[in-house]
Parts: C-alpha cells; structure tokens; sequence
C-alpha cells in the first residue's frame, strides 16, 4: 500500500472516529440529528449503500458519509447545495440536497438526495465521468433497534 493511502485511510478513520466520539457523549448527542438512509440499486450487478446525515443545530453544522455495503471505509461527502420546496400546504417541506464525494483530496462524484419527512424519494450518484446510477429507498433492510442498514 501506497503512503498516500495509508495516509488516507489513517484520515478517515479519525473523521469516523472523531464523529462517534461526539455522537456518543451524552452531553453532545441531543443537539445532533442523524438520518439514515438505506439504498439499492437494481442493476444486473445490485449495489446496497448507506448515507448518514448528521446536523449540528446548535454549531449549524452538517456533516456526511456514504459506505457500500462490501466497503470497509467509510466514504466522507461534503454538503454543497440544499433547497427546500413546500409540495403541499399539510406536508412537510421536500429538500433536494447535494453531497461531494472527496478522496484524495480530489472531486470524485457527488450525490443527489431527494427527501420529504422521514422518507427519500430520490438518491443518485454520478461520477467525475458521468456516469449515474440511480438508486432506490430500501427501507426493508433499515433496522430502528440498532439504527442501521442489515443487508441480508
């Protein structure tokens, strides 16, 4: 393995760490919010990913990642864009938000998350090439006891 990515790979681990350090302290845990999302995409090779959102109200903070299910790293997004938009008056607001995926210090793809209350209605990757893959909502793999995507 290469310095650079043993250098890499030390970095996210000590975001992910960092993250779960702050999560974890009682004090800390109630001003954070964190959504969850459990995704599919049905291609003739399925590919299953996770998304975490997690908001700071008290810093206005907003921080993310992806992982795959086959991936032993966690993938860190950055929030680049978000918009709001009231479909109707007795429903919550939809937000359209999109996410950068950085590695290497360099732009890889991005992200583009349709959600409205609890549920997402879109989550579409698309590479620095191009190329998109549109995945779907899996909310049968989403298990509320433990606050993760179990992929069977």
């Amino acid at each position: 393995m290469e310095k650079e990515e043993e250098e890499e790979i030390k970095m996210y681990k000590n975001i992910i760490f960092l993250m779960l350090v702050i999560l974890s302290t009682n004090a800390y845990a109630s001003e954070w919010s964190i959504d969850i999302g459990c995704f599919t995409f049905n291609g003739k090779k399925p590919i299953n990913i996770k998304l975490i959102d997690m908001y700071s109200k008290k810093d206005n903070a907003r921080i993310g990642y992806v992982k795959y299910e086959n991936s032993h790293m966690a993938i860190p997004i950055v929030l680049v864009k978000e918009n709001s938009e009231i479909l109707a008056e007795d429903r919550p607001y939809q937000y359209t938000t999109v996410w950068n995926e950085i590695i290497q210090g360099q732009f890889n793809g991005s992200y583009t998350v349709i959600s409205q209350g609890a549920r997402y209605y879109g989550f579409t990757y698309i590479n620095k090439k191009g190329k998109q893959v549109d995945f779907e909502e899996n909310m049968n793999v989403y298990d509320a006891e433990i606050k993760d995507c179990i992929w069977k």
